[in-house]
């Protein structure tokens, strides 16, 4: 028999113990691999700057109390780390004293002056004698937020998938590297109907995600593909992905005939991107690795049923991998329910209208039709 027994203060200190050790084990993983990357980088400025980190994270290890909090910048350290050796690996003098040295430079004041924020902390720990100090969480989502300012301006480099290298770029892979231009997700719906609160709450539920992904589920017409444009535009979604919010629509193709080509061609093209040279998969979640991004699938049913044996054997390994991404956040839309394993979803099936939000669309669209004459009967259709 299952216990509807509350949650005590006890259980909720278990919880917060357990994600701590794991934020606590992924500290010491990456630490490791950022002082391993360090002595293969070529360039001073990119080995200070992972050391800086690094050392931003050792104080995390020894001085923070709310280490779970502390994931994203985790994660933001490892995302620096895999930017800085893919970058700088055939990176000359002229590079870094183009584009390169000034991201370079920025992000490297930007982590400088990080560490000495969380350096302050530890010094306050020895004035006080505590054992451990606790950071505020809008000043580590201040951080989180400026580094992805920063890991921006990587942005060519994350797409080309290569070094920096210009000369290197034009003689050796010219037209063979992916171009990319400016993206706009579509705008919200003009026609938008009793469904204020899902928007609301399935925003607070995307801003929250951590390592997960929302999937929202029903029968073609419900509004799925209306609810998703309508989150990208909430204020709390611009702020925090800017102009990283895609839209990726797979409606109009023919399941029995969709490729893997078609469908990594379609969401390139949703990113601005056009692929260029194999591995179509590298290219995209290298481009999304340098900051903050939220992707919707939208009708998703079109790849789940494809009917093309191969098409289902990878297509749900790329979206997986996309998923893995950090910072990436996937919103899918589907009338099916088979959605890609191997990544964790929160699935939220989307409810019909109320009556009184269908009247007043159904209205809107027709509007000859005449409200008093017509409202009973159409009360009555709903019923059924």
């Amino acid at each position: 028999m299952l216990s509807n027994k509350p949650k005590t203060r006890s259980d909720s200190s278990t919880s917060r113990n357990k994600k701590d050790d794991n934020v606590i084990q992924l500290l010491g993983v990456t630490i490791s691999a950022i002082n391993a990357t360090k002595d293969l980088v070529p360039t001073d400025l990119a080995k200070g700057i992972l050391g800086t980190i690094a050392n931003i994270l050792i104080l995390a290890q020894s001085v923070i109390k709310n280490k779970s909090d502390f994931l994203a910048i985790v994660k933001k350290c490892e995302t620096i780390r895999n930017v800085l050796e893919r970058v700088t690996k055939d990176a000359t003098e002229d590079d870094l004293q183009g584009s390169l040295g000034n991201a370079l430079s920025e992000l490297n004041i930007s982590v400088n002056r990080i560490n000495s924020e969380v350096a302050s902390k530890k010094e306050h720990r020895f004035l006080h004698r505590l054992f451990s100090v606790t950071i505020d969480r809008d000043q580590i989502a201040g951080w989180e937020k400026d580094l992805d300012r920063l890991l921006a301006l990587f942005n060519f480099e994350a797409i080309a998938g290569i070094s920096i290298d210009m000369k290197k770029l034009t003689l050796e892979l010219k037209g063979n590297a992916p171009n990319y231009q400016c993206s706009t997700p579509p705008s919200r719906p003009s026609m938008f109907y009793g469904r204020n609160s899902l928007v609301a709450e399935l925003t607070n539920l995307v801003v929250n995600l951590n390592d997960e992904h929302l999937a929202l589920i029903g029968p073609g017409g419900i509004g799925k593909s209306s609810l998703a444009k309508a989150i990208l535009h909430e204020p709390v979604i611009t702020e925090k992905f800017a102009d990283r919010r895609y839209f990726v629509t797979y409606d109009g193709l023919d399941p029995s005939t969709l490729t893997f080509q078609t469908f990594m061609t379609r969401f390139s093209e949703a990113l601005g991107m056009k692929l260029a040279g194999a591995d179509p998969v590298r290219q995209i979640t290298s481009f999304l690795r340098s900051a903050s991004a939220l992707v919707v699938l939208d009708n998703a049913e079109t790849f789940e049923e494809a009917g093309r044996s191969s098409v289902l054997r990878e297509i749900p390994p790329a979206i997986a991998e996309i998923a893995d991404v950090p910072g990436v956040v996937l919103i899918l839309t589907s009338r099916s329910r088979r959605n890609a394993p191997n990544v964790q979803w929160i699935t939220k099936d989307i409810p019909p209208l109320d009556s009184s939000s269908a009247l007043e669309a159904f209205f809107r669209i027709y509007r000859q039709a005449s409200l008093s004459n017509a409202e009973g009967e159409i009360t009555n259709l709903l019923k059924n």
